[in-house]
């Protein structure tokens, strides 16, 4: 085979796996709120919202809320505090200062603020 041709296959090859390889990392955060609401659809029959950080409302029953927190690291398994001093954590360890997206699933069957069923994040169910 041409050495030429050789190269130029491997050329192809690296820019396809950077090219590959960026598109997974950008997604990531879309297949995680894919399994929240996976996750949601199977354990509940309640119809499922969405919503930004702190916008999940005091009465909620009969709707299964998913919040969106936007959180930056504190490094290790510390998370995120929520209304009441309630904490959560990450699945997995986390360098400390990495940006973080987490969805909670609340309960639908009652109002309480800290009865978050599901904690989806860094592609682990919790």
């Amino acid at each position: 085979m041409n050495k030429e041709l050789v190269r130029t296959i491997i050329a192809i090859i690296i820019v396809m796996a950077f090219a590959f390889g960026n598109m997974s990392i950008a997604n990531a955060g879309t297949s995680d709120l894919s399994k929240a609401k996976n996750w949601a659809k199977s354990h509940y029959s309640e119809p499922i919202k969405v919503v930004s950080q702190g916008k999940v409302p005091t009465n909620r029953k009969g709707t299964v809320y998913i919040e969106t927190l936007k959180t930056k690291s504190k490094g290790g398994y510390k998370g995120y505090t929520i209304s009441g001093g309630y904490s959560v954590r990450y699945p997995s360890k986390v360098k400390k200062g990495k940006k973080v997206t987490m969805y909670l699933v609340y309960n639908p069957k009652n109002n309480s603020c800290d009865d978050i069923v599901a904690v989806v994040c860094l592609g682990k169910v919790k």
